[in-house]
């Protein structure tokens, strides 16, 4: 009898690429850029100023009147990032020839904390959720914010120009939109007359980026396309301009301690034949001044 297939497939190995393809992807060029503080303690606290008494104008028989300036005091609190993932100690043994299964393990539990910081960065709700922290959504002030519309309103450069007015810190500064936006800035600007948008380049980042006025343009799409202003319905985003800086901006917050995500061997688990792994990172997010974060709410397109 012939050789046949279903015989040869018995003697032969099928060949597996040593680690895993990543298809859980959000682009957040953000994330890398964001500068961090280290905190001793679990708070950091500092003052802004709140209001600046000055001088006035006298002849020589008039009265000085005296003044102080007042300050207000804000705290940015560390919060705890956990995941715990078990390990089968059996499988780890006898199924670690190809990929060592609790480093496979480990790594996408820790690239599942870090999507969920980056997602906070921009939607976390200290109220509602008091164990999370502010993201820039809840930092915004009221002050610092532009309407593009009544019921929202397309993207445009005088909305871009009033953020820049706006963001009066020194800094670096970045505008961050979700990649439908950056598309419609693309659209603007070819709309010119086939004018490409500008590119900048940014110190510790290889080759150029897109940008506007000298100011680089980050992508992020934990930015929800789905906000509603006025009878517009769920159709809009947000953008924002923001200085990314660790005295004066905005920058995170991590444990002097451990500047990033750490790992920590729990140990044999009571119950079970596995190992426990523990992933976690201290870590929070502070705006020194309002005034180094600007918002444009209700774009459409």
């Amino acid at each position: 009898m012939a050789l046949l297939e279903a015989e040869a497939a018995k003697l032969s190995l099928d060949m597996m690429r040593v680690g895993v393809i990543e298809e859980i992807i959000t682009s957040d060029e953000m994330f890398k850029l964001l500068p961090f503080k280290t905190v001793t303690g679990k708070a950091y606290v500092y003052n802004r100023e709140n209001a600046l008494s000055g001088g006035t104008f006298v002849d020589e028989t008039d009265t000085i009147t005296e003044g102080a300036a007042t300050f207000a005091q804000k705290t940015a609190k560390l919060k705890r990032l956990i995941g715990d993932v078990d390990v089968d100690d059996f499988l780890q043994e006898q199924y670690a020839n190809v990929n060592d299964q609790a480093a496979v393990q480990i790594a996408k539990k820790s690239k599942a904390i870090g999507r969920q910081f980056a997602e906070k960065v921009i939607i976390g709700d200290e109220t509602g959720t008091p164990k999370e922290f502010d993201g820039l959504l809840k930092l915004i002030t009221v002050a610092q914010t532009v309407t593009a519309g009544t019921n929202g309103a397309a993207l445009s450069f005088g909305f871009l120009d009033n953020l820049i007015d706006l963001n009066k810190v020194n800094g670096q500064k970045c505008f961050i939109m979700n990649s439908r936006t950056i598309r419609s800035y693309a659209a603007l600007c070819r709309a010119l007359g086939g004018v490409t948008p500008e590119q900048v380049n940014l110190p510790g980042v290889n080759g150029s980026m897109t940008g506007y006025r000298g100011i680089p343009v980050l992508k992020n799409d934990w930015i929800p396309t789905n906000q509603t202003e006025g009878g517009s319905g769920a159709t809009c985003t947000s953008i924002f301009l923001a200085t990314l800086d660790e005295e004066e901006g905005i920058c995170g917050l991590a444990s002097v301690n451990n500047m990033g995500i750490e790992v920590k061997t729990v140990g044999p688990v009571q119950n079970k034949d596995a190992t426990r792994y523990r992933v976690r990172w201290y870590a929070g997010l502070v705006q020194h001044s309002t005034l180094a974060l600007t918002m444009c709410k209700g774009v459409n397109n």
